[in-house]
């Protein structure tokens, strides 16, 4: 395989020397390089092995928070004014007068239209499948 040289911004006379038809088998300047390589090749690991690693490190830090939710949990409950804090609060809740319980009550009611619309979705989807179900097909004799 031949290559050719090209030398633009070169005299006449250079030109002729430089610009000639180089053959890889040649020595010297004008001799085509094999492609320089690496010493050594990075080879990743297999996709098994990655995803094994991927998978146990989410667990490891599944496991981690959860123990620090177990612990902070136990100090939240073991804390002594915390009963006292959310009884009263409770109270206040329930109380027939001002605005938290209001809107306890309107939850409430919002909770309720909301189950009864569903039911209503419910039922008009099943009445309809149950139409569709009742039309009979045709008798076909069997073919003997």
């Amino acid at each position: 395989m031949f290559q050719l040289r090209a030398c633009w911004r070169t005299t006449r006379r250079r030109r002729a020397s430089t610009c000639a038809l180089t053959v890889p088998w040649r020595k010297g300047p004008r001799a085509l390089a094999p492609p320089r390589m690496s010493r050594f090749t990075v080879v990743p690991s297999p996709l098994e092995q990655r995803v094994g690693q991927t998978i146990a490190d989410r667990l490891h830090n599944v496991a981690a928070a959860s123990a620090q939710l177990k612990e902070q949990l136990n100090s939240t409950l073991a804390d002594p004014e915390l009963a006292a804090k959310s009884t009263h609060l409770f109270r206040d809740l329930v109380a027939p007068s001002g605005l938290p319980f209001v809107l306890l009550c309107l939850f409430f009611v919002v909770f309720a239209l909301r189950e009864l619309a569903v039911r209503a979705a419910m039922r008009r989807i099943l009445a309809a499948h149950d139409a569709r179900t009742q039309i009979k097909s045709p008798e076909r004799p069997h073919a003997e």
